[in-house]
């Protein structure tokens, strides 16, 4: 699989800035890019029309905005809701969002490769999870 750029997601505001200095663009064009992304909840860059129409052909090339897949969807009887989510470069991640009367409290509990999570997991709750006996 050939090499990804750089995801958005693990950048930080300051990062992203420096990018887009060294890529020898002004820092505004950063902040253009988090406002569609992280405000206006896009990741088209044909959407962008605030960035040059050379921008928004380069910037797949720079930076990856992809999202992840969900793997497996699991939803427990007293509304725990578990998520396998897995990248584009193949990493995965478990995730857990717990009911608590009307608020909700989310966990990352285990981001390990695939055949870590399935054959042997660092933590219980995800050999629970891939088997099937949660909640």
């Amino acid at each position: 699989m050939p090499d990804l750029p750089q995801s958005l997601f693990e950048l930080s505001p300051a990062e992203l800035d420096a990018l887009a200095e060294q890529w020898g663009w002004p820092r505004f064009r950063a902040r253009q890019i988090r406002k569609w992304v992280f405000q206006k909840n896009t990741l088209d860059v044909s959407r962008m029309t605030d960035l040059p129409a050379n921008l928004r052909e380069e910037l797949p090339r720079r930076l990856d905005l992809s999202m992840p897949e969900v793997k497996a969807d699991q939803l427990s009887r007293d509304g725990t809701h578990k998520l396998l989510l897995v990248w584009p470069d193949g990493a995965e991640a478990e995730t857990v969002m717990i009911p608590d009367g009307d608020r909700r409290t989310g966990r990352l509990v285990e981001y390990n490769p695939t055949a870590k999570i399935f054959s042997n997991p660092d933590d219980e709750r995800t050999e629970q999870y891939v088997t099937g006996r949660f909640g």
